[in-house]
């Protein structure tokens, strides 16, 4: 959590102040032999610039990382979280083969390499007390190569040069150092090594001297360094993050490289979007889910919320009353009783891509241009789930969507007896999703049309057999009651005359009384003598 990493690469030189700035090129050798560079017409652009002063007392970083342009970084072991040191080097981290020659060092005290630190002044120069502390007092090497000092190191000029005493120096054996009048804080570094093979090394650390422990101590460490060519390593200062309103944004180590924001809302706010974001090796922060960050208000998700809501009830409502509904008159969806014909099991009715493409044309377009509407469709119509709960299902789980349609592929293969593994129902959800949709889609409305048709027959059959039964039994019925209309009109008219024939006078009823009483005397006579007798 510390430094950052930047290059800034040139195939010339910068020489002097910032109004002395040209460009330079390889040129032949002088008298001495040494490899001389003349002006060249180019210049390079200047470099880039970084608030200083207050800045650079907010730098909170714990490691520091540095680099080349488009080459890896590693962090040092105390970053920029350091106190000043009055001595500074730069050391080799990789191994040298034909001695280590550096042609041109600069240390600044900021990130945008802009305030230098490596001035030195002239004898007649009066240093004043503000810069007093950052003058050069001298420049230490582990070694020398003949006259290459450390001194031509920073004489302005890349064609001089500093080489190391050892020829083939291994990582950490040669050392550049500059002591400084007082304590200074480095932040970023400028090197020219001379020649792009053997005199170079591939990576190195910036270090402090720490006089408590009286060792050196590393602050930036970075790879991937080459020769003739300025490479800048520096802390990278990141850009300004833009705040929503209502919020608020915490930066980690100060803005610098690699660095975290964490995004909040203040009060009865709820943020949106991605609530953390990270500095890249550029200083660019990541703008993914930017846009959608913004603190809401109570009432704005209200609104949002019943909005979406709204929406959502008039879309899958128009596709009810405008799709379903009219379908269903011909082909209402299966149910546990439902008559299946025979030809519709143990196959699907189109097979699964070629035809599908062209038969299932219309529930695949159905499919695209409302996935939820038409999932939901399908497994109301094979009776598993009804519509407003399959259409919420593929919306909170919309990421599952392979896993769910494939459960219910099975269901509908189970029901028809349709031949096939789970195994090969999730492969074809998840590699051949349109596909796959449409096949049951045109199977569900195959089958609700064939079964509605069927059961329509087979009603009418019934209706038409009830009829039937119930004419024989309404004759049957009729016949019966004219039947018994019949006898009893015969009987009553029987009882009438035979009431109207026999009906007695008064002395036929005497006369008959007394034939009766006569008859019953004699029988009696007639039994007491038979009782007499025995």
């Amino acid at each position: 959590v510390a430094g950052g990493v930047m290059a800034a690469v040139g195939s010339c030189p910068r020489l002097g102040s910032a109004a002395d700035h040209g460009a330079w090129r390889c040129g032949s050798s002088g008298a001495d032999g040494k490899q001389r560079f003349r002006p060249m017409p180019s210049q390079l652009a200047a470099p880039s610039r970084l608030p200083t002063g207050a800045v650079l007392v907010a730098l909170v970083l714990l490691f520091g990382f540095c680099g080349v342009a488009g080459q890896t970084s590693e962090s040092g072991s105390l970053g920029a979280f350091f106190d000043p040191s009055m001595r500074w080097r730069v050391i080799n981290d990789d191994t040298v083969l034909a001695g280590w020659a550096v042609g041109e060092l600069r240390f600044y005290a900021d990130p945008g390499c802009s305030d230098e630190l490596t001035i030195v002044p002239s004898s007649d120069s009066d240093a004043t007390a503000e810069t007093s502390d950052r003058q050069v007092q001298a420049f230490e090497a582990s070694g020398s190569h003949l006259d290459a000092v450390p001194d031509r190191a920073f004489d302005k000029q890349t064609w001089t040069e500093w080489r190391s005493g050892c020829y083939l120096c291994e990582p950490g054996e040669a050392w550049l150092a500059v002591q400084f009048a007082g304590p200074v804080s480095v932040y970023c570094m400028e090197i020219w090594q001379r020649g792009k093979g053997d005199y170079r090394t591939a990576s190195l650390g910036l270090e402090r001297w720490e006089a408590t422990t009286s060792s050196w101590q590393r602050v930036l460490t970075g790879s991937g360094l080459e020769g003739s060519r300025w490479d800048k390593v520096q802390f990278v200062k990141c850009e300004e993050l833009e705040v929503p309103e209502h919020g608020r944004v915490e930066v980690s180590n100060g803005g610098f490289y690699p660095s975290e924001a964490k995004f909040s809302c203040g009060g009865a706010h709820i943020l949106s979007g991605f609530s953390t974001s990270s500095c890249d090796a550029s200083g660019k922060w990541s703008d993914f889910g930017a846009s959608a960050r913004r603190c809401w208000t109570l009432m704005e998700i209200l609104i949002f919320v019943s909005t979406v809501i709204a929406i959502e009830i008039l879309l899958f409502g128009s596709y009810y009353y405008c799709v379903m509904v009219p379908r269903d008159a011909t082909g209402p969806p299966l149910t546990m009783t439902s008559f299946i014909p025979e030809d519709l099991h143990r196959q699907w009715t189109t097979e699964f891509i070629f035809e599908a493409r062209e038969e299932a044309a219309p529930q695949m377009r159905c499919f695209l241009a409302c996935p939820c509407c038409r999932l939901a469709d399908t497994w109301r119509a094979a009776g598993l789930l009804p519509y407003h709960f399959g259409a919420l299902v593929t919306q909170f789980f919309c990421i599952f969507t392979p896993c769910i349609g494939a459960y219910f592929r099975g269901l509908i293969r189970d029901r028809f007896v349709i031949p096939g593994t789970r195994t090969a129902d999730l492969l074809q959800w998840i590699c051949c999703l349109p596909f796959a949709a449409a096949q049951e889609a045109k199977q569900m409305e195959d089958v609700c049309h064939a079964s509605f048709h069927e059961e329509e027959a087979m009603r009418k059959e019934a209706g038409r057999k009830a009829d039937i039964e119930r004419k024989q039994k309404e004759e049957d019925e009729a016949e019966k009651q004219g039947r018994k209309a019949e006898g009893d009109s015969a009987g009553k008219a029987l009882q009438d005359l035979t009431s109207a024939i026999g009906k007695p006078t008064g002395r036929a009823s005497k006369e008959r009384a007394h034939v009766h009483r006569e008859h019953t005397r004699k029988t009696s006579v007639l039994q007491g003598c038979f009782e007499f007798k025995a």
